[in-house]
């Protein structure tokens, strides 16, 4: 081998590392990213899962109790609901977890009422309450 090839070849394998650094870090920050949406899904999923729960047991007969385990996301510890004038605001100390507020909801609870995830699981009761003559579903 020539002198000049030689002193080339070093090159060749700092350029290859920068290149397999690179590609590390990229995928490294493409599957945070993706488990930041899988985790966000999962909070979707659990509030169109929540919502259509409580429209169930809201059509059934007065009395109606049905229990349910919703999906949640993975730093999620516990759902709290807590009454606000009318309505009941759905919150959690999840980072994936935006507040929303179910109008049909209420519950007898101290304010506010708190259920704690049991296996990246909620577990819940509604049942359908006649109260002052309109309907409402109590969680327990």
């Amino acid at each position: 081998m020539k002198k000049a090839q030689l002193m080339s070849q070093p090159f060749y394998y700092i350029f290859i590392i920068i290149v397999i650094a690179m590609i590390l870090i990229f995928g490294f920050n493409l599957i945070n990213n993706l488990i930041k949406t899988q985790e966000k899904a999962k909070f979707i999923q659990f509030k169109t899962d929540f919502k259509g729960s409580v429209e169930n047991v809201y059509v059934q007969n007065p009395g109606t109790k049905i229990s349910f385990s919703l999906l949640v996301p993975k730093d999620l510890n516990k759902v709290c609901f807590e009454k606000i004038q009318n309505t009941v605001e759905v919150s959690s100390d999840s980072e994936y977890f935006i507040s929303f507020n179910e109008d049909r909801l209420t519950h007898n609870k101290q304010n506010p009422y708190c259920i704690k995830e049991s296996g990246k699981k909620i577990g819940f009761s509604l049942e359908n309450k006649i109260l002052n003559s309109k309907t409402y579903i109590e969680i327990s």
